[in-house]
């Protein structure tokens, strides 16, 4: 009888150790969620004031520029 309640009494340490290192887990889990989602909130604030910063300027190069190939001639040479 005794063998049976230690063993009894042993089991259930041990579950009140996995439930505890689970809740540990899962308030540290919590946490990171919340610092995460506060990172991704100030990095999108960030680029959307950034973005706004932009201002849409032509490249400044001319598109006559630019190479130009005959369509009926290969580009690279034989």
């Amino acid at each position: 009888m005794s063998l049976i309640l230690g063993v009894w009494m042993t089991s259930i340490g041990a579950y009140q150790g996995l439930a505890h290192r689970l809740i540990q887990q899962e308030s540290k889990r919590s946490q990171l969620r919340q610092t995460f989602d506060t990172y991704e909130l100030a990095e999108q604030a960030r680029v959307n004031i950034s973005s706004k910063d932009i201002k849409y300027e032509s490249s400044r190069v001319s598109g006559l520029n630019r190479t130009m190939h005959p369509i009926n001639k290969s580009t690279t040479k034989n």
